[in-house]
C-alpha cells in the first residue's frame, strides 16, 4: 500500500518507524526503491527514484541517516525511534554525535520519540519530553510541528502526537510546510507526515543506457573532441558558483555523449496494483468517515462523564 499511496502523494524520501522488517529489509517495496534501516530495524529511510544519489551516512542503534543535495548545501535526513520502555538518552546521545560530526551542515529529523510536551500537542509533558526539549535547544534545533496539529498517532480510544520533526536552522523552517495528513488512510494507527523543503532541488536527471551492446569507441571519440573544451573551463573556473556551472556542464557533455552512442534504458515506474479499484477506495472513505464519527462520539462522552 505504500507504493500505491506514493503514486499518489509523490514523494522523494519517505522516514518510517518500526516497518514491518524481514530478511533485514523493509518488506513490500519495489526493488527499484533505495532503502536503509537501523541496527534494531526500527527506523528506517526510504528514497524513491525521484531522490537523485542519496549517500548513506550511518546505521546506528536507534537512528539511520543519509545525505542529499539540496540547492547546492548538504541536507542530512535522519530517521529516529525510541520505544517508550527503553531510556531516551541512548538515542538522543546518537542523534547528537551525528549531528556534531556534520560540522553545521543542515539536517531534518524524523522521529517517533515517545515523549510527551506541550510543545507538540499533548496536553501534558513527561520526562521523555524534557530531555527531548533540551536535545532540540542544545542544537539550536527547531520544531517543525504546528501548534492544533490533528493527533498523529490514533488506537482505538487512544491518541498522541508522538512523532515529531526538527530541523537544524531557521532557515529550513522558514522553507517548509509539515502537514499531518489525517485524512490519508495509512493502514497502521500512525497518520502520514508531510513535510515539503521548498528550495529547489539542485538535480540533474538523466536516461539510464545499456552499455552491454558496444558503443563505447564512439563514447570515447564524441568525448575526446570535446576535451580541450572541458579542460579550458576547468582553468578558466574560480569561484564556487562557476564550479557548480562547471560540474553541471561535465555532466550534460558526458549525458550527451551517452545518448548519441548507447541504447536507452527503460525507466520502471510504480507498478499499478489490479486488484485496488473504485468500490474499495469508496468503502475506504466510509470507514475512514466512520471512524472519525466514533472518535467524536467517544471524546463528547468524555465531556460528558468528566
Amino acid at each position: 500500500m505504500l507504493a500505491k499511496t506514493a503514486k499518489k502523494e509523490l514523494p522523494d524520501i519517505i522516514l518510517v518507524q518500526e516497518p514491518y522488517v524481514k530478511d533485514n529489509k523493509i518488506e513490500g517495496l519495489p526493488g527499484y526503491w533505495k532503502s536503509w534501516l537501523s541496527k534494531n530495524n526500527k527506523a528506517g529511510i526510504i528514497a524513491l527514484p525521484t531522490c537523485n544519489n542519496p549517500i548513506f551516512l550511518l546505521s546506528g542503534n536507534d537512528i539511520v541517516a543519509i545525505k542529499i543535495q539540496v540547492n547546492s548545501s548538504p541536507l542530512s535526513i535522519i530517521s529516529s525511534y525510541s520505544s517508550p520502555y527503553c531510556e531516551i538518552d541512548q538515542n538522543l546521545n546518537e542523534t547528537s554525535n551525528l549531528i556534531s560530526s556534520l560540522q553545521g551542515e543542515d539536517c531534518l529529523i524524523g522521529a517517533d520519540l515517545n515523549a510527551h510536551s506541550q510543545s507538540w500537542g499533548y496536553s501534558d509533558f513527561d520526562t521523555r519530553g524534557e530531555k527531548v526539549l533540551n536535545f532540540i535547544s542544545s542544537l539550536n534545533g527547531q520544531l517543525l510541528n504546528t501548534p492544533g496539529a490533528p493527533p498523529t498517532y490514533e488506537q482505538r480510544n487512544t491518541k498522541g502526537w508522538p512523532d515529531i520533526t526538527i530541523v537544524s536552522s531557521t532557515d529550513l523552517v522558514n522553507n517548509s510546510n509539515w502537514q499531518v495528513l489525517a485524512d490519508l488512510e495509512s493502514y497502521s494507527d500512525h497518520k502520514f507526515i508531510r513535510t515539503i523543503i521548498n528550495r529547489d532541488q539542485h538535480i540533474l536527471s538523466y536516461n539510464r543506457f545499456k552499455t552491454i551492446f558496444g558503443g563505447h569507441k564512439k563514447f570515447q571519440n564524441i568525448i575526446k573532441s570535446k576535451a580541450q573544451n572541458i579542460l579550458q573551463r576547468i582553468s578558466n573556473t574560480n569561484t564556487p558558483e562557476e564550479l557548480d556551472d562547471l560540474t553541471k556542464f561535465i555532466q550534460q557533455e558526458i549525458n550527451m555523449a551517452c545518448r548519441k552512442s548507447y541504447k536507452l534504458k527503460k525507466t520502471p515506474s510504480t507498478p499499478t496494483i489490479s486488484w485496488w479499484n473504485l468500490q474499495l477506495e469508496t468503502r475506504k472513505k466510509e470507514i475512514s468517515a466512520l471512524k472519525r464519527r466514533a472518535q467524536r462520539s467517544f471524546d463528547a462522552e468524555k465531556r460528558i462523564f468528566n
